[in-house]
């Protein structure tokens, strides 16, 4: 299915319960880049072991880029680094409206394991 393709990018969580299946598709496939929005620390300790299969295959994988945490950080250093001065506190809202009416329930499960422990 992924056979050809340039880069996987991997959105269809939830990613809680489910192993790195895609990205072991990528790597069979060699595909160079697979990026995913995974933040599940038993499904990124198993992502963790396709290292050498990805490294030998040519994949370079980047799991757990997120949106937010992932996207946030990035979107949070680039205002700080504009402002030009000690940032102390950036506050964040999201707009949900477009998912068929279920953006605050969706939100609020993908927000779900943010007590979750984070792997570093």
């Amino acid at each position: 299915l992924v056979g050809g393709a340039l880069a996987v990018v991997h959105t269809a969580g939830p990613y809680a319960g489910e192993s790195p299946d895609v990205l072991r598709a990528a790597i069979a496939a060699s595909v160079p880049v697979y990026v995913d929005l995974s933040d599940p620390v038993p499904y990124l300790r198993e992502a963790r072991t396709l290292d050498t299969s990805a490294r030998v295959s040519g994949t370079i994988a980047l799991c757990a880029a997120g949106a937010f945490p992932g996207l946030s950080n990035v979107l949070a250093i680039e205002c700080a680094a504009r402002l030009g001065s000690r940032v102390r506190d950036l506050d964040f809202s999201y707009f949900t409206a477009g998912l068929g009416g279920s953006g605050a329930i969706n939100l609020y499960i993908t927000n779900a394991g943010f007590g979750e422990e984070v792997a570093v």
